[in-house]
């Protein structure tokens, strides 16, 4: 983190389009969100280097917003970090607007939307075979053994010195063992 407070984005988000701009997240917020979402503050406490260490970045719902996906696990589950890069006209900073868990198969159905911007080769390959094993051995409503996830997104492999190395992944393909 640099010497004034603020941790500022790494290769993978500046990839995913995030601004080099300083990353905000208010108190008042954590305590809102942690009461809303049933997770205790304390849990965040590796949230500035999950947020520049993720698995994956996602496009959000809103114009200049966008999702990391993160290795932090509260309630089971990977936690979610929506920021906002023009927060009510503001470019200076990027806002974190929530912070919240988000089951696997939440995740999935999000990439299967083509909101996948950057991954981190390895932490997704990791986190996609965990959830295959997870949903696999479940076999939940949500996802059957004929789901698939097919993504087509650069992948940011291991940093190396804040440099990312992009390859281009043609089709990432899980399907769950019936």
């Amino acid at each position: 983190m640099p010497d004034n407070g603020y941790s500022l984005p790494l290769g993978i988000l500046q990839a995913a389009g995030i601004p080099n701009n300083p990353i905000i997240l208010y108190g008042n917020k954590i305590f809102k969100k942690a009461q809303k979402h049933i997770y205790k503050p304390a849990d965040l406490k590796d949230l500035p280097n999950a947020i520049n260490n993720p698995i994956a970045v996602l496009k959000g719902n809103r114009a200049d917003s966008f999702v990391i996906l993160t290795e932090l696990n509260v309630n089971g589950n990977n936690v979610l970090v929506a920021v906002e890069t023009n927060k009510k006209g503001i470019t200076d900073f990027t806002f974190i607007t929530s912070v919240y868990d988000k089951s696997g198969t939440g995740v999935l159905n999000w990439m299967n939307t083509d909101k996948a911007l950057r991954f981190d080769k390895e932490k997704s390959l990791n986190y996609l075979s965990a959830l295959a094993k997870t949903t696999s051995a479940t076999n939940n409503s949500e996802t059957s053994s004929s789901d698939s996830l097919r993504i087509s997104a650069p992948i940011a492999e291991a940093q190396d010195n804040q440099k990312s190395f992009h390859l281009e992944v043609q089709m990432l393909v899980i399907n769950h063992d019936p």
